[in-house]
């Protein structure tokens, strides 16, 4: 096999040398003179793509150097070669089914191959996986009309090392050893000097090299392989679709990459940087534009549709593939896209059937909800890679965007009801415009063996925040007016969808939830005393109850706690509202100091009143106060409220943890305790390459709770797959679960002054915006008549509903694992190990600048899987 060579020397574009043993040069056909067509390139082509892990070895200089692992350690040459998951067979083959790999362009792929920054900002986890990648194998397609005439040149620019096939064949390969490969194979080794700098220091990242530095500059450079240009063998074409597959190796890390890792800085050498494949003499159509028309075409359920995204004329319409169990809601969807306007565009789903025609479930379970690519969304919501708002209205036209076409994303969610039998389901998605048909999309359904609880039930805790505030402001109506309780009651409802377990009360103004007023009103009395109204208070409760059953957390806010930077201390800017009924009018009370016989006076009718109310709709153990945050705790006002309350729980969103997840927080000074900790330095994952991993989810270690913090900027710029994993992952840590996330914190800040500018929560400078708002911050979006669904909020409830299977496994794992058998036993604990690789992967906490958050390859198999398997132990404890 033709071997390419590494570095500048084959820019001039000489004939490539044969290392494969086969005896003789290569004889590929040059491509004749002439000009020639780009069929595929980095910039302009989709791509399919997935990477594996293998443990990240390191290699002393020198030909008999041992390999060790990063830590020192030592594998064999088995566990060395271990690749998580493993390549699939017949990958690089044409008829190959890539539907369920990544599809991006090449940019958005091999981001982790320049040299970044490896430590994460929150948490770890980050170094570990990144540092692992092994294999990214990538395929792209074209047509080819007539394969006699063509003649085809790639090039490539990569690191690590890189051996390409045409429709299966090889035909090249780079900075790999001669011979047979297998997908362990390294590429070869980097020399010292791309490490370290003339005096053998580390050298720094590509951002923080000096402008004068050359030196520095062309030792990076050198990290960059080059293969080609290239000719590739005609006998390798066929008329059709033809794909193009490279398969990227790591190269062993050199020893002196140890240092700079561990120091929280490095390189992967690993990654697919260019791609340029060319055609002279006719015969190959290029794939390097949106094509003219009208497409249907697949898209996971983990992307977003982008007006510059188009489908692949190479790939065929594949079917949308659901797999759940009863009692969830579960999605999927296709892409329609045009150079032209589309107009009338419709979809209607059919019911969906059994293999025996006897399980039928409904068309009336089948919703269909629309998404335009780029199309702007009033009232505060911010576009971004990952805003993909739904609606069920189908649109009259989908028009064409600046720099991109007409792209509307056509979602299917199936309401499996809680009585489907088990099985496979199947139907059609009829998708026409204009009053004709596009395409009929086959439907496919899995039902698991095993039935959700309804989501009140879930064990997953959900601490997701709703805002009346935001609903006020972005509808434009006044509060606790009929108007707005609608739009409430709306939310609420989307919030018990999920599962949702918290609950926030303001009870004083101007908080760092972004309220105006507090719920509770003081209204004078002819005395200078005061009566309370709780009305709204009350309707709210009754209302939350009545979509979410009773909130494990009602928290009630009377304290501005400040934020990481600074504490407002016992004595602060702090009112609530007051009513005077002779007048009408509204004004505001400064409250008194905190923890003084007057803030006691002040506080216990108030406070009491609130916990008879709670009491009433069953939510005494529910009642919270907040919040803290990382600032100064003051025993004056945790022994005043405990005097009034008794020993209450407290909300905490901060940094850190207090000690380990697994050990009880310390009591607060003063009185009382910490009921929710929403914390954003998060412990590491476990090794998911561990043989002997045991993994135990099901324990509640409250109350710590996972804050996935992706910074401001970024609230929603968190991938769909990540989003989705946010439950699992806190699972996976040893926490309950997961919070600090808004369902319609829009981005909306009329006022000047708040510590981030357009964000709701922390609107208020007298409150401390920090930790800043929720993350993500919106769920769902201000549709024409209240809160709709997002994307991201499909993918909340979909990993909620996995988790919970999760869960079931965990407990039966530990309870009743003598009963299950080995087999089962042991599936079910890869189930949970290939989860948590999954979630590692993720790293859920990446503010954005790396390839991984698009990496989901293999989450609908394992999500299968996992329902599968809470059937098989659900039924084993039953009988």
């Amino acid at each position: 096999m033709p071997d390419c060579g590494d570095g500048d020397d084959l820019h001039g574009g000489g004939r490539p040398r044969d290392r494969s043993g086969s005896g003789g040069p290569a004889r590929f056909r040059p491509a004749p003179a002439g000009p020639a067509v780009t069929i595929l390139d980095a910039k302009n082509s989709f791509f399919r793509w997935i990477s594996v892990q293998r443990p990240a070895m390191v290699v002393a200089e020198g030909e008999a150097a041992e390999r060790i692992t990063l830590d020192g350690g030592r594998l064999d040459s088995k566990a060395a070669g271990q690749l998580t998951p493993p390549l699939p067979a017949g990958w690089t083959e044409t008829a190959f089914d890539d539907s369920p790999w990544n599809r991006t362009g090449l940019a958005g792929m091999a981001e982790q191959a320049y040299d970044l920054v490896t430590r994460n900002v929150c948490g770890a986890g980050l170094e570990k996986e990144m540092l692992r990648i092994g294999v990214v194998a990538v395929r792209g397609k074209f047509n080819v009309t007539d394969p006699a005439t063509a003649r085809l040149r790639l090039s490539l620019k990569y690191r690590g090392g890189v051996v390409v096939y045409l429709n299966g064949q090889e035909v090249a390969r780079g900075g790999l050893p001669a011979g047979v490969l297998t997908p362990a194979t390294p590429g070869d080794p980097y020399p010292r000097e791309v490490y370290l700098d003339a005096k053998g220091k580390v050298l720094p990242p590509v951002d923080r090299i000096k402008k004068d530095d050359k030196d520095a500059a062309e030792r990076i450079a050198k990290r960059n392989r080059v293969l080609g240009p290239v000719d590739l063998p005609a006998a390798a074409l066929r008329k059709g679709p033809n794909v193009l597959a490279i398969e990227v190796h790591r190269s062993d890390y050199h020893i002196s990459a140890a240092k700079s890792i561990r120091g929280g800085t490095g390189w992967v050498p690993c990654g697919l940087l260019d791609v340029s494949l060319s055609a002279s003499g006719g015969g190959v159509e290029p794939n390097v534009r949106r094509p003219a028309g009208v497409q249907v075409w697949n898209q996971d359920c983990n992307d977003c549709a982008l007006a510059s995204d188009y489908g692949d004329p190479a790939e065929p319409l594949r079917p949308i593939v659901l797999a759940g169990a009863r009692n969830g809601v579960f999605g999927g969807k296709v892409v329609v896209s045009s150079d032209q306007p589309i107009e009338g565009l419709k979809a209607v789903a059919s019911e969906l059937k059994g293999a025996n025609g006897k399980r039928i479930i409904a068309a009336s379970a089948v919703e269909v909800l629309y998404a335009e690519a780029g199309k702007e969304v009033p009232m505060g919501v911010k576009r971004g890679r990952w805003v993909e708002p739904l609606d069920t209205a189908s649109p009259k036209v989908v028009a064409v965007k600046q720099g991109g076409g007409a792209v509307e994303a056509v979602w299917v969610w199936v309401r499996v009801p809680a009585d489907a039998p088990a099985g496979d389901y199947a139907g059609t998605l009829e998708v026409s415009a204009g009053g004709k048909k596009l395409a009929d999309v086959p439907v496919k359904l899995h039902v698991a063996d095993w039935r959700l609880p309804e989501p009140r039930n879930l064990h997953t805790f959900a601490g997701i925040h709703q805002s009346p505030t935001a609903l006020a402001m972005a509808y434009k109506v006044p509060e606790w007016s009929d108007k707005h309780w609608e739009l409430v009651n709306r939310s609420l409802a989307l919030l018990g969808q999920l599962g949702g377990q918290l609950l926030n009360i303001p009870v004083v103004d101007k908080t760092k939830l972004g309220n105006d007023d507090g719920m509770v009103t003081w209204v004078k009395k002819a005395d200078g005393t005061f009566d309370y109204d709780y009305s709204v208070v009350e309707r709210y409760l009754k209302t939350a109850k009545e979509h979410m059953g009773v909130p494990k957390f009602v928290v009630l806010y009377i304290y501005h706690p400040g934020a990481w930077a600074y504490d407002t201390g016992i004595k602060q800017e702090n009112t609530v509202t007051v009513l005077d009924p002779q007048t009408g009018t509204r004004e505001h009370l400064q409250v008194p100091e905190f923890g003084t016989e007057e803030s006691k006076k002040f506080w216990t009718p108030v406070l009491l009143g609130l916990k008879e109310r709670l009491a009433k709709e069953g939510m005494e153990k529910s009642l919270c106060m907040g919040s803290l945050t990382d600032c100064k705790f003051h025993p004056e006002l945790f022994k005043m409220v405990t005097d009034i309350l008794g020993d209450v729980q407290w909300l905490r969103i901060g940094h850190p943890s207090d000690g380990r997840v697994t050990t009880p927080e310390r009591p607060l000074p003063g009185g009382g305790h910490i009921g929710l900790h929403f914390f954003t330095y998060l412990p590491d994952f476990p090794d998911h390459q561990r043989a002997d991993l045991n993994l135990i989810l099901h324990k509640d270690y409250w109350p710590r709770a996972v804050y996935y913090r992706r910074a401001q900027e970024l609230a929603v710029g968190s991938s769909l797959i990540s989003v989705r994993m946010s439950a699992a992952s806190a699972r996976l840590l040893g926490l309950p679960g997961f919070g600090h996330a808004g369902l319609d914190y829009w981005r909306i800040n009329p006022r000047p002054g708040g510590q981030y500018p357009g964000v709701l929560w922390g609107r208020w400078p007298r409150a401390g915006g920090y930790p800043g708002d929720p993350s993500p911050s919106y769920l769902t979006w201000p549709g024409p008549n209240g809160a709709e669904p997002m994307a991201s909020y499909q993918a909340i409830r979909e990993g909620i509903q996995e988790t919970e299977a999760m869960y079931v496994i965990s407990e039966a794992l530990e309870k009743s694992a003598a009963g299950l058998g080995a087999d089962l036993t042991e599936r079910c604990r890869q189930a949970l190990r290939d989860e948590l690789a999954g979630c590692a992967l993720q790293d859920v906490q990446i503010f954005g600048h790396f390839f991984f958050h698009t990496n989901h390859y293999g989450w609908q198999e394992v999500s299968q899987r996992v329902f599968t398997l809470a059937g098989e132990v659900s039924a084993k404890r039953a009988n």
